[in-house]
């Protein structure tokens, strides 16, 4: 579905991956990755690219978790917990 969606353009596009875009004035950011995912080093690299762009970043590895553990947050923890961090998160950005 990516290489259509994606059909014709540049490789280095950053529809291919947000890691490839300009995240200047990008709204803070709250990123959440699993340290055995196979995003968590695209998130870390967007973390990384957007502080450097001046953009404020939480960035957050979960350990040992599976890929989008927060939507299972009602049969594990972690997924709980993880909600209750975007929650902190959002009342403390829109505040």
């Amino acid at each position: 579905m990516g290489r259509r969606f994606c059909a014709g353009k540049k490789e280095d596009d950053p529809l291919f991956s947000p890691v490839r875009g300009d995240l200047t004035g990008l709204p803070p950011l709250m990123l959440i990755a699993s340290t055995t995912e196979i995003l968590r080093d695209d998130s870390r690299e967007v973390a990384r690219r957007a502080r450097a762009a001046g953009v404020e970043v939480v960035h957050q590895e979960w350990a040992g978790q599976a890929h989008v553990f927060p939507v299972f947050a009602d049969y594990i923890p972690e997924g709980k917990a993880a909600f209750r961090h975007m929650a902190e998160f959002l009342r403390r950005v829109e505040g």
